[in-house]
């Protein structure tokens, strides 16, 4: 049974129509990779299987539960949590602020919650130093790194991910996919990622999905997208 299947989903904002019959499945410990414009609809995507935006059509299929009418806190609760475009921080907050909102401390003990913080200071090491600083003073990668162990907080069995690199400068644009690679190779996770930059989506991807006007134009193997010339041949429609 696949981790996450999305059935002929239609999606968007009021009347609007955005997503239009995606129909895909992820596997346990799988990483998809959707690969678009600006303003095809991938964050719509991502904001629908997060339960941010109501499926307008279709159904949304997480392991063997239907959570197509589940609302967003249900969703992270069952095991689905969203690193969006544009981090979302609290400014003020600190990061270990926010690293405790990842978590529900109704349901964490102390030792849990202590085990949690350091798993993801071991992913993201620069920011342990920085646990009592306002997100506002970090730096634009170091505030991706807290977006990301946010959502990690919540222990989630699929992990969207919204631009991870969107705004981050390209060391630590690096080392966030280094993170992220080491987080895929020790964990079952599965992660639906969406990017702009296709070669680092490409570096932790299993599969690769292309994206235009609402809907899958291609799909592909990562492993059979060996260039920047194959990965532009896919964009353009022009990949078997």
């Amino acid at each position: 049974m696949p981790a996450l299947r999305v059935n002929a989903v239609a999606a968007g904002y009021g009347a609007l129509t955005v997503v239009h019959a995606i129909d895909f499945a992820v596997d346990e410990g799988e990483v998809l990779a959707i690969l678009g414009a600006n303003g095809v609809g991938k964050s719509t995507l991502l904001r629908t299987i997060a339960g941010l935006l109501p499926v307008k059509a279709g159904s949304i299929q997480f392991g063997d539960q239907d959570v197509t009418k589940f609302g967003a806190p249900r969703r992270v609760r069952e095991g689905i949590a969203l690193v969006p475009e544009g981090r979302m921080l609290f400014p003020s907050l600190s990061v270990y602020d926010h690293l405790w909102l990842g978590t529900n401390p109704k349901r964490a003990a102390e030792a849990e919650l202590k085990r949690r913080l350091a798993f993801v200071f071991d992913l993201f090491p620069a920011l342990k130093p920085r646990v009592a600083a306002p997100a506002s003073t970090l730096s634009g990668g170091q505030q991706q790194m807290l977006a990301i162990a946010r959502a990690l907080m919540s222990v989630p069995r699929v992990l969207l991910l919204d631009e991870p690199s969107m705004g981050v400068a390209p060391k630590l644009r690096e080392e966030i996919y280094r993170a992220l690679r080491q987080l895929i190779e020790s964990t079952r996770l599965t992660v639906i990622v969406v990017e702009q930059d296709g070669p680092l989506a490409l570096a932790i991807a299993h599969r690769v999905a292309v994206m235009q006007g609402g809907r899958f134009v291609r799909e592909a193997a990562a492993r059979d997208i060996a260039s920047l010339d194959s990965l532009a041949d896919l964009y353009l429609g022009r990949a078997a």
